[in-house]
């Protein structure tokens, strides 16, 4: 599959679009195909650099995607799956994107 990432942090030259092996999910997990993906500005500040916070290199971009279910563990299937959140850089759910949607779920 495609990514756009950055091995290192900078301007828009450090950004590279690369194949990357499809993820291997776990059992609570669903893998998604992204058909839309949405970079707001705190990607840009990711990819800047944020003094005093660690970021995982390399890094995926974009943490708004829509996409389409490729594949859900049969105990999932019949049941409402929704993203979970995740932590992003400062504590905040939903401002990390490691390719692959960790899933719940069941009622909110």
């Amino acid at each position: 599959m495609k990514v756009a990432r950055f091995h290192q942090h900078g301007g828009p030259e450090v950004l590279v679009y690369e194949d990357v092996p499809e993820p291997k999910i776990k059992a609570n997990e669903i893998l998604l195909r992204v058909r839309a993906c949405a970079l707001n500005h705190l990607d840009l500040f990711v990819r800047a650099g944020i003094p005093g916070m660690h970021f995982h290199l390399p890094h995926v971009l974009g943490c708004d995607i829509a996409g389409e279910t490729r594949h859900a563990p049969r105990r999932l299937r019949s049941r409402e799956i929704r993203p979970a959140p995740s932590p992003g850089p400062n504590g905040h759910p939903g401002a990390r994107n490691n390719t692959r949607a960790r899933t719940r779920a069941g009622p909110a």
